[in-house]
């Protein structure tokens, strides 16, 4: 089995293990284009297979992601990309400083996803959009089974998010609405994940973000035994493995005439002025011409009001 933290132990196969996403990402990218020139933001980049197929097509990228050991595969993967490690609920960007927000895997794990799609819209520019990708309905993905028996093995809380509870396009429409934008693009994608044999396909699967928070609780060799129970459904008398699966992508609209951050900030604040911002001090990426899109956001309350620096 597998061992220590994903990415470590597979530092030599990386461009393979973390193909699993390449068929999705490449559908979502012929659906939703064009992409040349446009500035993208990855929020929950996971092992960058996304972004690195977005470059190819001519975007300007920039990933994130809350998970180092995902990030150091996607800096392996988008070495001229300029990243940021931090929690994707809160958005280290100062407002309105990218025409494309992408979220490929991490809106049905946000706690709050209408929140996490409000602040996507906060960064994207006016006229932009923010692009959703969620599982379909469980009975139509195979890899249901696996997800069910990570997350079993997750430790005990109370805001698990359930991966199939947007799996109803209208209810993923209506938390964009709720978070102020129009659904103007939606598409199904049917991917079905091709794995040689019962090694390479445990390699990828107990890869991912969830499956590394599942290892650091129950252990590499509980996880493991448990993801090979639920994907032996779809073994191949070759040997090679098979999971068909659907999943829906959404773009939001964001709208031209859309608020400043400054008004959101000034409607949360409490009866006291008192708001909680952000304040996190981003590196300058070698290379990379941050300037324009990646300066830190500061804010000051003086007198209920809020005031913004950048």
């Amino acid at each position: 089995m597998p061992q220590g933290r994903p990415g470590e132990a597979h530092a030599d196969d990386r461009p393979v293990v973390h193909e699993r996403t390449a068929r999705r990402a490449e559908l979502v990218l012929d659906g939703f284009g064009p992409w040349d020139d446009a500035t993208v933001l990855d929020v929950g980049c996971e092992s960058g297979g996304f972004v690195s197929l977005a470059s190819v097509c001519g975007a300007r990228i920039a990933y994130i992601d809350a998970a180092p050991e995902l990030v150091e595969i996607a800096v392996y993967r988008m070495p001229d990309g300029a990243l940021v490690v931090c929690d994707v609920a809160e958005l280290p960007y100062v407002d309105a400083g990218f025409a494309t927000l992408t979220a490929m895997t991490g809106l049905p794990y946000a706690v709050d996803p209408v929140h996490a799609l409000a602040e996507a819209a906060r960064v994207a520019c006016p006229g932009g959009r923010v692009l959703a990708v969620v599982w379909g309905p469980a009975a139509e993905c195979d890899a249901a089974e696996y997800l069910v028996a990570v997350q079993a093995r997750l430790p005990p809380a109370p805001d698990v998010a359930e991966p199939f509870r947007w799996s109803d396009p209208a209810v993923l429409e209506n938390l964009f609405a709720q978070a102020g934008m129009a659904v103007d693009n939606r598409r199904s994608v049917e991917c079905s994940w091709f794995y040689s044999d019962e090694t390479t396909v445990l390699d990828v699967l107990l890869s991912t973000r969830l499956a590394a928070s599942a290892i650091e609780h129950s252990g590499a060799e509980v996880v493991g035994e448990a993801v090979r129970k639920s994907i032996a459904p779809f073994r191949c008398r070759s040997g090679k493995y098979v999971l068909c699966n659907k999943f829906h992508a959404v773009a939001g609209h964001v709208p031209a005439g859309d608020p400043s951050f400054r008004s959101r900030l000034a409607a949360l604040a409490g009866p006291d002025g008192v708001a909680v911002v952000v304040r996190l001090e981003l590196d300058r990426v070698p290379g990379v011409d941050v300037t324009e899109h990646f300066r830190p956001r500061r804010a000051y309350l003086a007198g209920g009001v809020p005031a913004f620096h950048s």
